[in-house]
Formats: structure tokens, C-alpha cells, sequence
């Protein structure tokens, strides 16, 4: 089943406002806190977390920093929602796609965001939900 829900705009102050995708992308998990588990619940072996994290050691020092986080699963699931965001640069800002994976309900978020001289501007044109098999 899907649903379509109307956009909303939200206007957010942050402290170090920086007009790059990681940014965005941070901004929009805090926003978002979309969910890693599309169907079925799994379990990361620890050397994937392992490799993952070595792989992209500039992201997980970022994100520890950025969300005040210790510990290398959280550090990989905060990671995963991050690189998981469709973002793609426009004129105005970023068009983004956001999947919120909560195991057996995957919602989907399309928008805009703009990064102005002191705020982020998020702009959700559309949300649809899926049941997905769990």
C-alpha cells in the first residue's frame, strides 16, 4: 500500500553551516533518523563493519564528531544512513531521496534542501509508505 503525504517546510539554524553533500546528508539524518532494515532484519559480520569503517575513515571520524558517538556499530549504522541518502547537486541546492527502512514498512522521502547564509531549508514535496515482507 502507498500513501502520498503533502509537503512541509522547515526552517533549521545549525552551528557550522557548510554548503557540501556530507553536510547535507547529516542534516538530513538528523531530520530524517531514516532506519537500515528494508525487509527482513540481518546481521553485519564484524569484519565487514570493520573494513567498512577503515574504508571510509574521514566519514566515521565526521560522524563521530557530528553526532557525539562512541563505538564502531554505532559509528557503522550512523554511517549507513548517511551513505544511503540519493543526493544529487541543482541549481538552488540538493534534490535528495531519503528511504526510511524500519523493517517491515519502508517510507520514502523526496525534496529539496538549500543552504542559506545561516539555515538549511527542507523542503519535503513528497512521502510514500510500502509494507515490505519481514
Amino acid at each position: 500500500m502507498i500513501f502520498l503525504i503533502s509537503a512541509f517546510l522547515v526552517l533549521t539554524q545549525i552551528s557550522e553551516l557548510r554548503d557540501d553533500p556530507v553536510t547535507v546528508r547529516i542534516y538530513l539524518v538528523r531530520k530524517l533518523d531514516p532506519g537500515n532494515c528494508f525487509g527482513m532484519p540481518t546481521v553485519t559480520p564484524d569484519r565487514d563493519i570493520d573494513r567498512t569503517l577503515s574504508d571510509h575513515k574521514g566519514l566515521a571520524d565526521r560522524i563521530k564528531t557530528e553526532f557525539k558517538i562512541n563505538g564502531r556499530v554505532a559509528i557503522y549504522h550512523k554511517m549507513l544512513q548517511v551513505q544511503r541518502i540519493e543526493l544529487s547537486k541543482g541549481q538552488d541546492g540538493y534534490s535528495f531521496v531519503v528511504r526510511d527502512g524500519k523493517c517491515c514498512g519502508i517510507t520514502t522521502y523526496r525534496g529539496t534542501v538549500r543552504v542559506g547564509s545561516a539555515a538549511i531549508e527542507l523542503n519535503i514535496e513528497s512521502e510514500t509508505k510500502e509494507a515490505v515482507p519481514c
